[in-house]
Parts: C-alpha cells; structure tokens; sequence
C-alpha cells in the first residue's frame, strides 16, 4: 500500500474590502484521507505593506492594518504524521475609501448689462450635488457702487433692483442636504448710463383707479401700494409711452401674481380694459416686480423700444396715530390752508432720509411735528422754530426712518398743517 498521503489546505474564497475596514477574516480547512489536521499554519505572500497576522496557527486568520492594494496570503495544513500540504493562495483586495460628503457647486449665471432707466435684473442660479441634493441657496452683494435692494436672497432666482450706473457684483453659494456649503460663484450686472432715447419708450407707470377710471398717481422705484390709504382698492396700472401710441406695450409682472400682457390700443393697462373704462385688480399683499416695453408693432411684434422697470410692495396698515392726528374740529377754517392744498415733498422716496418740503405758502414761527410709521407707531416728535420767512423745509429724518417702508409726518403751525406720506427706500 502508498505510504502516508499529504493533506490538502483550502484557504477560502477571495475576498474584497474597502477602507476605512482595514481587516478580514479567512476561514480555511484541511482535509487527509489517510488521517487528521493536526496544524495550520498563514503566511502573507505579497501585499503594499505587512499585514498584522493574528491567529496564525489556527484555522481562521485575521488580517489586519491592511492599506489599500492587492494581498496574498497562503495556508499550510500539517497531518497526524507531521506531513505538510501544498500551500495554497487566497487574495483580498483592499479598496480606496469612498470620498465623504463632496461639496455642492454653485452657477450664479451669466454676467448681465442693463441700461439705466432699467435698474433692476434677475439672476437665475442653479446648484448641482454630485452625492446629494441642493437645500438652500444664499446671495450677497460684493461689490458695487451702491448697496442694491435685494428680493428673494434665499432662493435660486435674485432680483437685484435700485442699481445705478457702474458694475456690480453678486455672489451665490448653495448648500446640499447635509448642510456642507459651495464655494462662493460671483456675476457681476454691469448698469450703463441712460441715453438719449430714440425711438419709442415708455415713460411712467401710473396707478388707476379702477372704479373712476382716473389716475391715482405714478409709480416710483421702490414704491409701497397701502391699500389703507389709497381710495380704493380696485386698482390698474397704464403704461403711459413716448409717442402717446405705439405699437403695444408688452407688461412683466411677478412677485405674488405673475402676469404677462400685450396690450395694442392705448390706454395700456396691465389688467387690461375696454377703451376708458379699466378692468380691475385688488393686488394680493406683498412685494411685486414690473417691467413694461414698448414695441413697433401690434402683438409685442417688431423692434423693442426702451423699457421701465421698477418694484413696489403692497401693504394694508392703517395708521391710528395718522388719523388720530387729523383735523381737530376746534381748528378754524384758515389754518386748514396747508392740508387743502397740494404740499410737494422730494426726493420722495429718499435713500437716506433727508427731504425738502415745498409748503404752498411762505411760514414763520414755531413748529410741531410728529412721525408714525405705517402701522401707527410713534416715531419721533417736538418742535422747531423758522425764524425768517420760508417755505422750503429741509429735514433730515435719517436716524428716525431707519427702516425701509412708509411714514407719515404731520406738521403743525399756528395757523396751518398737513399730513405728509414719506417713504425711504
């Protein structure tokens, strides 16, 4: 009969890992037909670096401290008669570890030009994740030669308004959905200086009034619509247009309602109408864009004449101090001259708070004076004194209207008031 057989190692299936796991288990047999196992014995073969072996000597070898990289490991089994088996491979392969989180990246768009009376433009940004989703977006200013009045920051679609003539830059970063932020993205607006006008063009925007069909007043850059105060609140808006026709005046508006018009007859209402008598919109509160333009043919059809943007909000506060102010009846029938009769103020609206106010009638003596906000709040008041004849007041109400939005001054001498609506944009 043969002599003793040599036994047979089977070290295991290949394996694979992938960082940070460092380690792996092989579980290997032994098999003798002509007896038992009496040992095993690992080695490493090959491998990047030297694995720390533990439980060499045993059936199941743990490998560790592995790097990443391609191993080979070899088991030997040892009969009962001291007889040693062929060793026999197995390989685990180590991979790389996956990247973390990866940051997401921001598009802030392409660079813009607009032309000055045209002082607003949107900017559509996008964000990509490559192992994610985007959750928020943020826009800033960089630079520019003013500071901008910036409308929904805090989405992907910015609308940058009150600029003047120069270059400005914007910036958007996005965050993914695990809060990791983007790099910064800049694009930058660059606003021309108006020029002479040729060709069509639209003017001004003026407020209508839909139940007399009549004019309110125009619109400004910045504008706040309270619907507490206005004489109604069935309103329209007429694109007034240089010539008076056109060929039609396409309107934008967005904000709380999203409308676009082409109107070709004039008057040119956003809401349209049906000749002099203007259809009507109660405008949801809120903060508005709009953009009209004249075109040379009916249809919004032909050459783009120079178009007006501006943005106005909507608001719906009546303010109790204002009417609590208002005409006392033990005042006598001369000292109502300044409240009956149109008192100009400007700049209205202000950028810092400072006014001129244009009184109707030369004044002299003591003045008192009280400010509210829009809601009523108590602002500011006291009194001054005009010791020549005057009728040009110029106040500097900078530290009182901080705030962006609508006030109200009432003014009283002697023998005259009025109630005045400011507004600092």
């Amino acid at each position: 009969s043969p002599g003793n057989q040599a036994p047979v190692a089977n070290a295991g299936a290949d394996k694979a890992i992938t960082l940070p796991t460092n380690s792996v288990v092989f579980n290997g047999t032994g098999t003798d037909t002509d007896g038992t196992i009496a040992g095993h014995s690992w080695s490493q073969v090959s491998g990047p670096s030297t694995a720390t072996l533990t439980n060499a000597t045993t059936a199941n070898l743990t490998a560790s401290s592995l790097v990443a990289g391609s191993y080979t490991f070899a088991l030997v089994v040892t009969d009962n008669q001291g007889l040693a088996s062929a060793a026999d491979p197995v390989t685990v392969i180590v991979n790389p570890a996956s990247p973390g989180n990866q940051a997401p990246v921001a598009n802030a768009g392409a660079d813009k030009a607009i032309t000055l009376p045209t002082n607003s433009v949107v900017f559509n940004g996008t964000g990509t994740d490559t192992d994610g989703t985007i959750a928020g977006h943020s826009w800033s200013q960089v630079s520019g030669p003013s500071t901008a009045t910036l409308t929904n920051a805090t989405t992907a679609n910015l609308t940058a308004s009150s600029l003047v003539a120069g270059s400005y830059t914007f910036a958007l970063v996005v965050t993914d959905n695990q809060g990791l932020a983007s790099a910064a993205d800049p694009v930058t607006v660059t606003v021309n200086p108006a020029t002479t006008p040729l060709g069509q063009q639209v003017i001004s925007l003026t407020l209508i009034n839909a139940d007399t069909d009549q004019p309110i007043r125009d619109l400004v850059a910045g504008d706040v619509l309270n619907l507490a105060t206005l004489p109604t609140k069935n309103l329209n808006v007429r694109a007034n247009t240089n010539p008076t026709i056109v060929g039609s005046v396409v309107f934008t508006l967005s904000g709380m309602v999203t409308r676009n018009q082409t109107e070709t007859s004039a008057p040119y209402a956003l809401f349209g109408n049906n000749g002099n008598d203007y259809y009507t919109w109660t405008p949801p509160l809120g903060s508005y864009s709009l953009q009209a333009t004249p075109y040379t043919q009916a249809g919004g059809a032909g050459t783009a004449g120079t178009s007006l943007s501006l943005s106005f909000t909507v608001t719906n506060q009546t303010s109790s101090a204002l009417i609590a102010s208002s005409t006392p009846s033990t005042l006598k029938e001369e000292e109502l001259s300044f409240a009956a009769t149109l008192t100009k103020v400007y700049p209205n609206p202000s950028p810092d708070g400072h006014f001129i106010i244009e009184l109707p009638a030369a004044f002299q003596g003591e003045m008192t004076y009280t400010l509210v906000s829009s809601v009523g709040a108590k602002m500011s008041s006291g009194k001054f004194s005009l010791p020549a004849s005057t009728s040009l007041l110029k106040l500097n109400l900078s530290q009182q209207m901080v705030t962006v939005g609508e006030y109200y001054l009432h003014l009283k001498g002697a023998r005259a008031q009025t109630n005045l609506r400011l507004i600092r944009k």
